[in-house]
């Protein structure tokens, strides 16, 4: 707003107060009368113009008299974005519960083959609520994928972290493998699960055939095989829709199964907490 706000006074008539008032501030700025480090509203915007790439328009403001009001605007919105965007690859880069997250959702700005809204198109990814989210008829199974999007669904060890108990004892209870209950495990390896896992898989390779993937799912690793039914961009609307309902569809059913696990989980999680009250209440 303040980069926008930039423009109107450049263009405003001459005698206008604002413009006068604008144009000595920015006159004390130049020449230091103004103190640097205050709340000046002027000195912010100096010091944001340059660090958005706009310092020539700071220095000669006068060239906004010769862009147009939409293209400025957009050329202010694309820099904010970059900027933003930037921060947001150097933040998520060192988080490693999201790094999956990364990989499968869209970054890039939104083409109009893929915008669900006019508005959407030219947008970052980052800015744009992807459609799984927007299903108003799968709620829960809407909240499961995106937990196991965001490594944040409450398998086993999770629920021993937050019961201070080692994450190595958090074996998945479904089975009788031993093997650690991951999203990786629910997803692609546990046996409670088989029969739905065999219908996901079929029909998400049926969804990549049509989508004309570069190789056959069957092909594909496994680290590449969870990233597409997860909601990786594979080039066809229709292909990933069929995708993501296929797998809300499995998520709703294993998890329907571990409901009684689940179940028995809150119980201990409460009742520990409980306990934690107590030690502080006695405190």
């Amino acid at each position: 707003m303040r980069l926008g706000y930039w423009r109107r006074i450049q263009v405003a008539r001459r005698d206008r107060a604002f413009y006068k008032v604008a144009a000595l501030r920015r006159m004390q700025v130049i020449v230091g009368e103004d103190v640097e480090g205050t709340k000046s509203w002027m000195w912010n915007t100096r010091s944001l113009m340059w660090k958005r790439s706009l310092g020539r328009e700071w220095d000669e403001p006068w060239l906004c008299c010769f862009i147009s009001k939409e293209d400025w605007k957009k050329r202010v919105y694309t820099e904010v974005d970059e900027c933003y965007d930037g921060r947001r690859m150097v933040e998520l880069a060192g988080m490693k519960s999201v790094r999956r997250y990364v990989r499968v959702k869209n970054w890039q700005r939104m083409i109009v083959e893929r915008a669900a809204y006019v508005g959407e198109v030219g947008k970052l990814g980052a800015l744009v609520c992807e459609s799984y989210l927007d299903d108003m008829n799968e709620r829960e199974a809407t909240k499961l994928k995106l937990q196991c999007r965001a490594g944040c669904l409450p398998v086993m060890p999770r629920i021993m972290r937050e019961v201070s108990m080692p994450a190595h004892w958090g074996v998945c209870l479904m089975c009788e493998s031993g093997n650690i209950e991951t999203v990786d495990h629910i997803i692609m390896e546990c046996d409670a699960y088989t029969r739905d896992r065999e219908r996901l898989l079929s029909k998400v390779a049926v969804a990549c055939s049509v989508a004309n993937v570069d190789c056959h799912f069957q092909d594909l690793a496994r680290e590449e095989q969870l990233e597409i039914i997860l909601g990786r961009c594979i080039g066809s609307n229709v292909a990933e829709e069929n995708v993501d309902h296929a797998f809300k569809r499995f998520m709703k059913r294993a998890w329907r199964l571990r409901k009684r696990v689940t179940k028995e989980l809150e119980k201990v999680i409460k009742v520990d907490n409980g306990r934690k009250s107590l030690c502080l209440a006695c405190e």
